[in-house]
């Protein structure tokens, strides 16, 4: 098992249960895979599945397309500023 990088800390145990129930329902989708880090038995990493990699390579364009409308109701200013 690989080691994963650490991640940063949520900022609270509501924000911990949301991940852990979205990871959970990804994990039973299929779509990821759960591992316990060989460095650190209190680390999670997380892989995206065959079926994780083909959902995002399907589901790019529709983000493009949706990002593009959206920066097209911005001003070319505002559109021009990317973060970090």
């Amino acid at each position: 098992m690989p080691h994963c990088p650490t991640p940063g800390n949520p900022s609270s145990p509501a924000r911990a249960s949301l991940a852990s129930k979205l990871v959970g329902a990804l994990v039973k989708r299929d779509l990821v895979q759960r591992e316990i880090s060989t460095e650190d038995a209190r680390q999670v990493c997380l892989f995206l599945t065959e079926a994780g990699v083909d959902l995002v390579r399907r589901a790019e364009p529709l983000g493009i397309e949706l990002e593009a409308g959206f920066l097209h109701c911005l001003t070319p200013a505002r559109a021009a500023v990317r973060p970090a």
